[in-house]
């Protein structure tokens, strides 16, 4: 019964990954005005994408162990955009009805991503602000 209660914290984390890339998933696809992307799809992309980021801190391989940071980053968000690419290009649909492709999807993935960045980087600095000893 411990070790259910030891990885609740995670199980929730990883959850709340997946909710929280579908909705930037269905705000991306809002953006792009000529999209259509199911909540399921939405749900699934964000399962896919937490999967990768696991397989990428198992077992100690961290690609920035070994790899320039920059680099690395660089190569995430390569890895990240080309399974959107893939996922999106049969899963989202043009209002008429037409599959989005591959371009399509990397549009797409590529606004999630840099809606993902920019909340999470207005969050940093909204805990480092707070968190500042006021002087």
């Amino acid at each position: 019964m411990h070790i259910f209660l030891s990885l609740l914290p995670f199980l929730v984390m990883f959850l709340m990954t997946i909710f929280i890339v579908a909705c930037f998933v269905k705000l991306g696809a809002r953006l792009m005005r000529r999209a259509r992307v199911s909540w399921m799809h939405s749900f699934l992309f964000g399962a896919i994408l937490a999967v990768l980021v696991l397989a990428k801190y198992s077992n100690d391989f961290l690609l920035s162990s070994f790899l320039a940071p920059a680099l690395a980053l660089t190569l995430g968000a390569v890895i990240t955009l080309g399974t959107g690419a893939w996922f999106f290009s049969t899963r989202a649909a043009t209002e008429k009805g037409d599959f989005l492709g591959w371009r399509g999807g990397l549009l797409l993935t590529g606004i999630t991503l840099v809606l993902s960045l920019a909340f999470n980087l207005a969050l940093a600095l909204l805990i480092t602000t707070l968190l500042a000893p006021s002087a």
